[in-house]
């Protein structure tokens, strides 16, 4: 099979980019012709391209609206089409969406939309939500099916007629094993806590930081691992912090594994999500997690079972479940083990990629 993969950031790691990178490598080892088309070369480009994966920079594909780029970046992206002959063409992010659907329904090749959470997700101000409904009604039935990462993603589109129940297919995100939780660990009497996120609007650090200002008196520390443009505005907050000294803004890492391996507790507090990969990393290194309840995060999080639920913004919520985490080893791990068995029965790598494959071979198979 021949696919081409779609998607508009290369340059930073985050869920998106690791479901198309990971996708292409799978896929690419079992012996199907992929390319992978990007706005911009960066840490993905070079994932792909040491694994052997092709990969193409089309530097108008931008991630603001710019009507000369978009226009251009259409020409492009149909060019690439027509000289490779695609099968089926995966694309993925919001702007690679719009673009790679209107490519696609010129050329006439199939295009399938994954929707990493969606642009009108709550926590979205209502009139940015309103135009990207608008624009996601339009530009959906480009798309010969879209793949949402949660059932929540899926029922949000049906709620406002963005898709049909039979338009979409819940495929929930897969991640390869991590390194296991070291056994040291639990005989470490500071607690370690780790957030892997980026420093964005949908990320929540200033609540987790308020929250951990009331357990000051307990022996803990924070690893912040990620980059965004808020890194400056949030690394100000916690020199602003009562417990500055306990917190360490890591910034951008490649051993994420081995930080996670040697952590006693993952965190992911945001305004709004999908279905997001961290948390997947988490369990497979057999971690307890604490997350914020939006978007698809209750499909893989049972509250009191593998983690804790907190509703958003909720500090006072954060700090008790945090705090109950600190206090109990015995908890945290029975949580990480059931967390661990729960990534193996539903989150592998395998699991995702076949079940990706097999809806592009429905599709494609003749009415």
């Amino acid at each position: 099979m021949k696919i081409i993969y779609v998607i508009t950031k290369a340059s930073e790691i985050g869920g998106a980019q690791i479901h198309v990178r990971d996708l292409s490598i799978l896929s690419k080892n079992q012996g199907h012709d992929i390319l992978v088309i990007t706005g911009e070369k960066g840490a993905l480009v070079d994932q792909l391209e040491t694994s052997g994966v092709k990969t193409k920079v089309v530097p108008s594909l931008v991630r603001g609206i710019n009507p000369l780029c978009d226009i251009l970046c259409v020409i492009q992206l149909c060019k690439e089409y027509y000289m490779f002959k695609p099968d089926i063409i995966g694309l993925h992010s919001s702007k690679a969406g719009i673009l790679g659907r209107l490519a696609a329904k010129i050329t006439g090749f199939p295009a399938i939309f994954t929707a990493h959470g969606w642009s009108f997700a709550e926590g979205i101000s209502p009139k940015k939500r309103k135009i990207y409904i608008l624009i996601e009604r339009i530009f959906s039935k480009l798309a010969i099916k879209i793949i949402t990462v949660s059932k929540q993603d899926k029922d949000l589109a049906i709620k406002n007629r963005v898709s049909t129940d039979e338009h979409q297919v819940v495929i929930y995100n897969g991640v390869g094993p991590s390194l296991p939780t070291q056994k040291t660990n639990e005989e470490s009497k500071t607690v370690k806590l780790i957030m892997v996120a980026r420093f964005n609007k949908q990320k929540d650090h200033s609540t987790l930081i308020n929250s951990l200002e009331r357990l000051a008196h307990l022996d803990w520390r924070l690893d912040l691992v990620g980059g965004g443009p808020l890194l400056n505005k949030i690394r100000k907050l916690v020199d602003e912090s009562s417990v500055k000294n306990k917190i360490n803004i890591l910034g951008e890492r490649n051993d994420v594994d081995e930080l996670l391996s040697s952590s006693h507790i993952f965190l992911l507090i945001s305004n709004w999500e999908g279905y997001p990969l961290s948390i997947l990393e988490a369990m497979s290194s057999g971690l307890p997690v604490i997350c914020s309840n939006v978007g698809g995060v209750n499909e893989a999080v049972k509250d009191g079972f593998n983690g804790f639920l907190i509703e958003r913004q909720d500090s006072v919520m954060l700090s008790e479940k945090i705090e109950k985490l600190i206090c109990n080893s015995e908890l945290r791990k029975a949580i990480g083990k059931n967390n661990y068995n729960d990534y193996i029965q539903k989150h592998s790598l395998e699991t995702m990629h076949s079940k990706t494959l097999e809806v592009y071979k429905t599709v494609l198979e003749p009415r």
